[in-house]
Order: structure tokens, then sequence, then C-alpha cells
């Protein structure tokens, strides 16, 4: 059987709001291009959002809910200084750009927003532009002319790099209509150059890349798989699916994942708008109150074990936080109680929520959202997009089959990250994907590649995907000074790395055959060790730490008193992070693992 988790991070919104929202309510995208710059050039901290039948409501109650200081409609207009003159309280430069050369509008309307000016996108085949441009011209002291796309790409990168190392980027296919015009106004927002993409290979473009964007972090996808393509991979797992569907810049074998990825895409395209504006409604209340969804039909002991530690994970962090397991859990009560909480995690096979219990039709409103869904082929636009519709801001899920145990384990790993190492949405999925990467490499040297469907942890850590702002960082209750001690690693010297291990136990926890006692911030996965008739799932403790002093092409190697068959270790050179996964003994404290380089 297959289940599905749904995580859900639903959050209040603030009562005041200084900003203004620019409601675009007509225009072609040329226009929006134009109004996109003109915006981020005259007011940095506004909203752009652009009014369509589909996003009508959403729009009302992000209103509603927002409260700014001002709402300005904009309608496009084939003379744009009216609106300049709106925005801007003089203007001594204008940006021109030809607009039937796609790439060069783009790239034009980003420059034009970095640096402050209005943009005029030309069309030499139309005398009204001509003639609107001749006005335009001697109307201003300074005309700058762009002539290359990729010249004005430079500026751009140039104009980025001065401020510090380039942490995000966005890539898109300049060819994608429906897309591609979103552009200049998401680089505004993430402070992020725009990568073109024509053939949609993300892999290609990323293999030649300039050096000042070795440090990138983030990656923002814009587009659908259509227009930027996913990867299709041989399943690692024998099973119904030959192949596994992926997003780009997925390692291979036991490669770590380096990039924090997530995709923005609408069936209406205004919908990506209004998702990122409503990320400004995120603020969470004190204390913010959780419900643990788990296991109807009381069919997945393992998976339920794994949920059950991640409701105590959240009550240790301050979530207040409300259990329903098995018979405890329908349709009607996970439906009426889901809009009125800050976080809601859904544990349970894929066809309870999405064929019985007929998920995807549900549209109660929602708060801005984070959704987690952990199931086999669940990552399709008409299964996912509904939940942006009711008010979702990000949704993590997977195209392909997946096993519960694998899939438990992904969701206790993706919660830790951002409960105990403060991690972005994407860089919770990277942690939680190498995780899963990093417990397939141990599990092949314990049971010498023999262990039971290994194949399942790369097959779960390869396939899971975001759809959403990977950046998008989700705020914390406040920690109480009685909250249990949790794992912690740090940099005891230069050269040694220390994880500390609490004393004290977890609380004991009971599934059909399985217990568990792990304390806070550990790992749990489907290796196993049985006693007498319980069978216990091996607590596991996982770290992402930085080695910034690493020499270039170096490779760490650690020396541990651990056994060999009790640890692992993953090599991120791009990033200069190692990933450590062990198995602690039951009198351990601490651990500590000494580096040196090759």
């Amino acid at each position: 059987m297959r289940p599905t988790v749904l995580i859900c991070l639903l959050l209040f919104v603030a009562p005041v709001r200084a900003e203004r929202v620019y409601l675009v309510t007509s225009g072609s995208d040329s226009d929006l291009l134009m109004i996109s710059a003109a915006v981020a050039a005259s007011d940095h901290s506004g909203i752009l959002i652009r009014e369509t039948p589909i996003q009508r409501d959403g729009i009302r109650r992000f209103l509603k809910d927002f409260r700014a200081e001002k709402v300005v409609r904009i309608e496009a207009n084939a003379d744009p200084r009216p609106m300049w003159n709106s925005l801007f309280p003089r203007i001594d430069r204008v940006i021109i750009a030809s607009k039937k050369d796609r790439p060069l509008a783009i790239q034009a309307a980003i420059l034009a927003g970095l640096e402050r000016v209005p943009l005029w996108l030309a069309d030499e085949s139309s005398p009204e532009s001509k003639k609107i441009g001749e006005k335009i011209i001697a109307s201003v002291p300074e005309v700058t002319l762009l002539r290359n796309a990729d010249h004005v790409a430079q500026r751009i990168l140039d104009h980025f790099a001065k401020n510090g190392p380039i942490e995000s980027v966005i890539v898109v296919n300049p060819s994608d209509e429906r897309h591609a015009t979103l552009a200049p106004w998401l680089a505004h927002h993430f402070q992020a150059p725009v990568l073109f993409a024509p053939d949609g290979d993300v892999n290609r473009l990323f293999r030649s890349l300039p050096k000042v964007l070795n440090g990138v972090e983030s990656v923002i996808i814009l587009g659908d798989a259509k227009s930027i393509a996913t990867e299709q991979r041989p399943n690692p797992l024998e099973g119904k699916d030959l192949a596994i569907e992926m997003e780009p810049l997925t390692p291979i074998g036991n490669d770590p994942f380096s990039y924090s990825i997530g995709r923005l895409f609408d069936t209406d395209p205004a919908g990506v708008l209004l998702t990122i504006a409503r990320q400004r409604l995120i603020a969470i209340s004190q204390p913010p109150r959780a419900l643990i969804a788990s296991n109807p039909g009381s069919s997945l002991d393992l998976l339920e074990m794994c949920s059950r530690h991640s409701a105590r994970e959240l009550r240790d962090r301050g979530f207040d936080t409300t259990e329903l397991f098995r018979d405890d859990l329908t349709a009607e009560i996970l439906r009426d109680r889901m809009p009125h909480q800050d976080l809601l995690i859904w544990e349970g096979h894929h066809n309870t929520l999405i064929r019985d219990w007929e998920f995807s039709s549900w549209d109660e409103p929602m708060k801005p959202s984070l959704v987690v869904l952990q199931s086999c082929l669940t990552l399709a636009d008409e299964k996912v997009r509904p939940l942006f519709r009711r008010g979702a801001v990000a949704v993590v899920s997977t195209s392909s089959r997946t096993y519960s145990a694998s899939g438990g384990a992904f969701t206790l790993a993706y919660l830790d990250a951002m409960l105990y190492d403060g991690c972005t949405n994407g860089e919770a999925l990277r942690q939680a994907k190498n995780f899963l990467i990093a417990y397939g490499k141990l599990k092949d040297q314990r049971f010498a590649m023999g262990s039971k469907l290994n194949g399942a942890n790369r097959r779960c850590a390869w396939s899971f995907a975001l759809w959403g702002d990977p950046t998008l960082k989700l705020p914390l209750p406040d920690v109480t000074d009685t909250a249990p001690s949790a794992v912690r690693w740090s940099m005891e010297s230069d050269s040694v790395i220390k994880v500390t291990i609490p004393q004290t136990d977890g609380e004991l926890v009971r599934v059909g055959k399985y217990r568990a006692s792990i304390r806070p911030n550990m790992r749990l996965a489907g290796l196993l060790q049985s006693d007498n008739d319980d069978r216990k799932p091996v607590p596991m403790v996982f770290g992402e730490i930085a080695l910034p002093n690493a020499p270039e092409h170096g490779e760490p190697t650690l020396k541990t008193k651990l056994p060999s068959r009790n640890w692992t270790t993953l090599w991120d050179a791009r990033r200069k992070v190692i990933y450590i996964l062990a198995i602690p003994r039951s009198d351990d404290e601490s651990i500590r693992f000494r580096v040196s380089w090759n």
C-alpha cells in the first residue's frame, strides 16, 4: 500500500501592512514587462498582482487580509507616460529596447527595475509605437538604448555581484509565453538574476555557469515541465515504474543534492504573483496550533511510528499539537479542522485522501500554507493546483511511488531540518533528501549491498520536488527554557566535528509491534533491531556541517571511535559542506569526528 503524507503549515496574518499593492487589471505581456519594471523601479517594497477571472476570489481574500496602505489599480495604455508620472516624482532617463526581441525585453525590464528608471518596449513595425517613442525621447534628458540581451544579462550579473555573493537564480525558458513575462518581477522579489534555458535543459545550462554564480544556493525554476524539462532516470527499485521523474540537477548515485530547488508555475500565470504575494501574510501565532492526522485504517504502523515522533518534535519546539490517529480520523474531521490550524500533517494512503475522501475537490480557503504530500503519484496538477487556489504558498510531493518507511523518514527529517537548523523550505527539502541518500549508503555498508529494498531510499530522495519558493523561511514559535535538550552539531575546533547527544530518553512510542524512544533531533528510518516480540527502529543522528576552510579540490577524511559500520558521510565539494549520518552507541554522550584532507 502506498501512503500519503500531507504537511500544511498555516499561519496567521499580520493585522496591519504599510506596503502598497499594485493591481494590474489589463494589458498584454509586453505591458506587464513595462509595468513590473516601473513598479520595481519606483517602489521596492510594493506588491504586484495581476487580476484574472481565475484569481479574482483569491485576490479579494488577500486584499482583505493584507490591509495594504493603498491599492493602486493599473490599466495598460498605449502611451506609458501617464503611468510613469503616477509612479515617479520625476523622470530623467528611460531605457528603450525592442519589443520583438523577447530575451532582450525580459532582461531590459530587469535592468530598468535595478537602475530605477522606466522601460519603453518599442514595436518598430507599429507607426503608433514609433510616434510614442519619439515623444518619450523628446521628453527626457537621457535615453539608454539596449540592443543585445547577453550584454544586458552581464550588466545585471555585475550589479548583483557588487552586493555580495549571489545566492539565488531564476531559470526560465524565454519562449515560454505564459511565465517568462513574470521573470522581471520575480528577479526584483528574489533579488536574483535570470538565466535563460532556451531548450529547457537546466543541467546543460549549469555545466557552463559563470564563476560569479559558483556559490548559488537556491534555484527558482519558473515554468512547468513543458518549458523547463524534468529528468527521467531508471527506477533504482524493481516495481511498476521503469523510470523515475525528478527535477533538474538531481545527483547521480550517492552524490549529495547541492542546490535548494523550487518550481513556480500556474496554468494561469497570474497565480504565481498571488502565491508570492501571500508570503507577506505569514506571521506565526503564539503558540501555533498543529494537527497531526495519521494512518486512518490502521495499516501503516511503521509510518505511524515516524508520525508520532514528528508530533513529539513539534510539541518540543513550542507547537500546540493535537493528534488524530487511526479510527479517530475521518474526512469530515480533517476537512473541518484543516483551515483553522497553523500546522497540519496528514499521513495515510494516497487513495484514502485523493479517491475516497475527494481531497482535491475541497474548496475552503486556507491560510498561507506549506503542504507536503508524501505519496506515490501525487505531484500532479489536478491534485495540487486546488491547494494553491485555496491559499497554499508551496507544495512538496512526488510523482513516483514511495514506501511508507522511507516516506515517514523523509517527513521527520524534513521537519527536523526546519525546527532545529532553521532551514528554508528548499534547504529542508535538500537536507531530507541527503539524509535518505546517506541512509541508503549506510545500509550498503552494513549489509554488503544486500539490504532489502535499498533502492527505495534513493528513489524517494530523487523523486521529491517542491512547487513553490525554495527561499521561503517559515517563522518558528518561541521555544521555552523547559524544552528538552536536543542533539546538536558543532565545530569543536577547525578539525574536530562534535555531536552532542542528550542523555534523557524521549517518551516511549508503541505502534503495533514497533517501539522506539528517541531524543529530540534524532532520525528514524526502516533500520530495525528485534527485541523479543518487539521491533525497534534504530535511532540515528544526522548533521549538515559547513567546512568553509576546505582546500580547493580537497576531500575530507574523518576518523572517529565509532565502528565503521555505524557511520557514513556525503561531501558536497561545491558548497564545502559535509553530511554525517551515525548510529550512536547507547552510552554515547558525544561523538567526535576528526577531519583531515586528501
